[in-house]
């Protein structure tokens, strides 16, 4: 992560080995993204929120399977595509 000013990048908290598209909270606090301990290999994705006050990274709560998460314009719900696999 690193300012739209520029400055020092800082590296975020990881949830798994591959993680992808990451989307900002409509208050800019929190990022969510999808992850998977070893995509494509591993059939196993689903979807983390990183909050960037703590750092703090928690797996949403019956994500397994899904992934492209994104916040609606409220902050109070996800949208997301379910890839049809349940761990």
């Amino acid at each position: 992560m690193i300012s739209a000013d520029g400055g020092t990048p800082q590296e975020l908290p990881s949830a798994d080995k591959t993680e992808g598209d990451p989307n900002w909270s409509p208050d800019g606090n929190s990022i969510v993204f999808w992850s998977s301990p070893a995509f494509p290999v591993s059939p196993i994705i689903r979807v983390n929120i990183v909050d960037l006050r703590t750092r703090v990274v928690s797996a949403v709560a019956a994500s397994d399977g899904i992934f492209s998460p994104h916040w609606s314009p409220d902050g109070h719900y996800l949208a997301a595509i379910w890839g049809g696999t349940k761990h």
